[in-house]
């Protein structure tokens, strides 16, 4: 289920990273440039500032594929998910040895500014069936700040009633 929201807000990544080094040096810088790239396209075409309602974006990265998604509280890969969890927008982003494109760029449940969910999909085939890494940047001020990294594992869904029966 978490998989499939991941991949509905398109979240995917440029870049690619050894085993040892998740988030050091040069991969978490081009998170940061993806980050960059992503609001200030975002800001360009929208008219509106990302900044001031996200507090955090995740970055995911497989091989030259970026997934970059801005929210406010934790979506629960890094820490328990939290009750104010609010994604606000996903960008997708292709890279090669000279540039990086977005090919994905929207906001959940509105038509995409880049892009189309069909395309991002084809694109994105098998992006989580390797190696991925997940990097975590916190809003301070006007930038985001890398904090830390993680081979991503996909989050638990949240516990439900839907096995209990309630009678008043």
């Amino acid at each position: 289920m978490t998989r499939l929201i991941w991949l509905l807000l398109g979240v995917f990544i440029l870049g690619s990273c050894g085993q040892g080094g998740y988030g050091s040096g040069a991969v978490s810088e081009i998170g940061l440039q993806n980050i960059k790239l992503c609001y200030e396209q975002y800001e360009r075409l929208s008219g509106k500032e990302i900044f001031r309602e996200a507090e955090k974006a995740y970055v995911h990265v497989s091989g030259s594929r970026f997934g970059v998604l801005f929210v406010r509280g934790e979506v629960g890969t890094f820490g328990p998910p939290s009750d104010d969890y609010q994604a606000f927008l996903s960008c997708s982003v292709f890279a090669s040895d000279d540039k990086a494109e977005i090919y994905y760029l929207g906001e959940p449940l509105k038509d995409p500014l880049i892009g189309d969910l069909e395309n991002a999909f084809r694109v994105d085939e098998g992006f989580y069936d390797g190696h991925v890494v997940e990097l975590l940047y916190v809003r301070e001020g006007d930038k985001f700040l890398f904090k830390k990294s993680q081979k991503f594992v996909e989050p638990k869904p949240p516990s439900t009633l839907s096995d209990e029966i309630l009678i008043e």
